[in-house]
């Protein structure tokens, strides 16, 4: 039978619980009256983590960096969450809810994450950052890589009074693809007279 003992720090990897002063081993603090995470930088058992750090209810500790692969650092909870709050994105880059995605990232408010290709007719806005079914003027929403582009894709035609890429016979009413110009032009401009 092993006989407790009385510490003045508990030992490596175990945590002093304020509810009951006992050593906990890793992740393992109480739960009740409320939930206690293992903190690192203290050796104790805390109900809120340090600055920087975030509650990982997956491994019972405060972390740098959440554990799952599904689960973000929210930033308004200190906590690690699977869906981030209104006006904010999932960045599989920093591991983290954020208002704003990284570079080369669009914020997809159907998703709610941050992705380098738009989803369901959307189209990447390098100038808001967000995935938008409309691309601002003078940029045209180009289907074949999802962005909101000044040129189009090879084969289409950038038709300025629909804002998007299209392929030549899909120009808007009495406008025609220009393979010059790669835009969709007026066709009574180029009318052959004999």
């Amino acid at each position: 039978m092993t006989v407790p003992l009385c510490v003045t720090t508990c030992p490596a990897n175990y945590y002093a619980s304020p509810i009951d002063r006992i050593c906990y081993v890793g992740g393992s603090c109480p739960t009740t009256p409320v939930r206690y995470y293992s903190d690192d930088t203290q050796g104790l058992c805390v109900i809120n983590c340090p600055a920087n750090y975030f509650t990982d209810s997956n491994n019972g500790r405060c972390v740098l960096y959440c554990s799952t692969s599904n689960s973000f650092a929210d930033p308004t909870t200190r906590a690690c969450v699977t869906t981030c709050p209104s006006g904010y994105f999932r960045s599989t880059v920093t591991k983290s809810c954020i208002k704003s995605c990284t570079i080369g990232y669009f914020a997809d408010s159907s998703t709610g994450n941050c992705t380098q290709l738009c989803s369901n007719g959307t189209y990447g806005d390098g100038t808001t950052g967000l995935c938008s079914k409309l691309c601002p003027i003078p940029l045209f929403a180009d289907p074949k890589v999802s962005l909101c582009v000044s040129i189009c894709s090879s084969g289409l035609y950038s038709d300025s009074y629909t804002q998007t890429c299209v392929v030549a016979t899909s120009c808007y009413s009495n406008t025609i693809g220009d393979p010059t110009s790669n835009q969709c032009i007026d066709n009574t401009s180029n009318q052959l007279y004999i």
